[in-house]
């Protein structure tokens, strides 16, 4: 990979916050003032417990809000150098198509079940260009390049006369046919057995170094974490309470919550007999850490 290329910022974050709202009324603040940055073939990992935000947070950056209650309340999202937060539902459906690629657990099943892989393939280059399509890789040789064997035969079927290995493989290559840039992963194997798991995690970093893509990937697996990313941010609360290296937050984490949180999950390749737990005690200091981070954005606001 060129050092150039992953020095530069793919993604910025500044001072983003989320709520979810029950008509007019604000039921929850789901986000609350994060900030970070992404560089181009950059990998960040976004962990926490259920309900933490952090699947909120990946629908945000893929340009998903506002939707299902949850809206953008304060803050921006560039991707290079166009603003999300804002923009037209139109100008983000063309992002979404051409920049950005969002899976999930359904993903696969958002397919249209009476067309075959093929036609899925023709609707996705029916946006590009002719010179676009020109420089485009051939679909079969795409196919291979995503670890499917036998292209020819999987581009003749349905949907649902594949697996989910074979279908989350096919997706992941429709993405990189559209030629994005900007990959967020959220949760999207958490249905899939460990082995097969692994081997999507594999896939991924390896297009990630091939094609120099940045990507935000939501998980509580730590194996995965491990595998891909090269950062994490822990979320509690819709607050970033700790951040840094992946090996680090995985081997020796600054707060008991975040040890406790990476201890609670299984690892890919390790079998133990007890998971640990999260305890009060671990809660507690993810509070405290929450409101010392809230205390101090507030000070930065007033200072301005």
């Amino acid at each position: 990979m060129k050092n150039d290329a992953k020095n530069k910022t793919s993604l910025r974050v500044e001072r983003l916050s989320i709520e979810r709202r029950d008509r007019r009324v604000i039921v929850d603040h789901v986000v609350r003032d994060i900030s970070f940055t992404l560089g181009t073939g950059e990998v960040i990992a976004l962990t926490g417990e259920e309900g933490c935000g952090k699947s909120a947070l990946a629908q945000a950056l893929a340009g998903l809000l506002p939707r299902d209650g949850l809206r953008v309340s304060g803050g921006e999202i560039w991707l290079g150098d166009a603003q999300i937060v804002g923009m037209s539902r139109r100008k983000r459906r063309q992002i979404r198509q051409r920049k950005i690629a969002y899976f999930d657990r359904y993903t696969i099943a958002g397919l249209n079940p009476l067309g075959t892989i093929k036609e899925h393939f023709e609707e996705v280059q029916s946006w590009k260009s002719k010179a676009e399509l020109e420089a485009a890789k051939s679909l079969i040789q795409a196919l291979y390049e995503v670890g499917i064997a036998e292209p020819e035969s999987v581009l003749s079927c349905l949907p649902g006369e594949l697996s989910p290995e074979v279908l989350n493989r096919v997706v992941i290559c429709m993405a990189l046919q559209a030629g994005v840039d900007f990959i967020v992963a959220d949760e999207m194997t958490a249905d899939l057995d460990s082995t097969v798991e692994q081997q999507i995690f594999e896939l991924l970093v390896d297009l990630k170094n091939r094609n120099e893509l940045s990507m935000v990937i939501v998980s509580h697996h730590p194996g995965m974490i491990g595998a891909v990313a090269d950062e994490v941010m822990v979320i509690y609360d819709g607050v970033v309470i700790e951040r840094g290296k992946a090996e680090k937050i995985l081997t020796a984490p600054e707060i008991s919550y975040t040890k406790a949180l990476m201890g609670s999950a299984p690892r890919l390749g390790e079998a133990r007999l007890r998971l640990g737990s999260i305890t009060e005690a671990d809660r507690r200091a993810a509070t405290e850490e929450l409101e010392s981070q809230l205390r101090s954005a507030d000070k930065l606001k007033k200072s301005r």
